[in-house]
């Protein structure tokens, strides 16, 4: 954890990608988004294509071990792509996209309602419409929507609409919630 740059987290990937795993992958897209968030510089250092290509190395491990990272770190791991992509102008391969969106249907029933809102975030963000996942990220979110806050009712109704996608089901229950609980 004594990653203060976005160069730090790259070569702690380097030096330790053979043993790391699914929660190491998703530590590492955590602390790079924290970077360019918080830091203008690193910010401004990762919005080149050269330096794009340095996080290509840790996007094919984070692609190679998907299918092991648990909803809690599919769900964050797609956040902070979709939030690094975003700050650094960065476009996220069309294939990364793909098997993440593949995983996103396989686990959204297991997502936390924090987890359906992030997930939905990142793939408004990153500009992603396959209709599989918005479905299925309706239909998680559509079972746990007395969950949510009003922060994630919010986040999850701006998704669906920046892509278009509607799920009237969702659209209809979300109405119907009493107006304090949305304060």
């Amino acid at each position: 954890n004594d990653c203060s740059s976005v160069n730090d987290v790259i070569n702690l990937h380097s030096r330790e990608s053979i043993v790391m795993t699914s929660t190491d992958l998703s530590f590492c897209w955590n602390q790079i988004a924290k970077l360019v968030s918080r830091d203008r510089i690193e910010r401004t250092a990762f919005s080149s294509k050269q330096k794009h290509a340095q996080l290509e190395p840790l996007l094919d491990d984070t692609i190679s071990l998907i299918q092991s990272f648990g909803p809690k770190n599919l769900a964050a791991t797609c956040h902070k792509l979709a939030k690094i992509g975003k700050l650094c102008r960065w476009s996220i391969r069309n294939d990364v996209w793909k098997v993440l969106e593949a995983e996103i249907i396989r686990s959204a029933e297991c997502f936390t309602p924090m987890g359906t809102s992030n997930v939905a975030w990142a793939l408004a963000t990153a500009k992603r419409s396959s209709p599989a996942a918005w479905n299925k990220l309706g239909g998680a979110a559509l079972h746990n929507i007395h969950e949510f806050n009003s922060q994630g009712i919010a986040n999850t109704l701006w998704a669906f609409a920046t892509v278009g996608y509607s799920s009237p089901q969702l659209f209809d229950k979300i109405t119907n919630i009493p107006l304090p609980r949305l304060h």
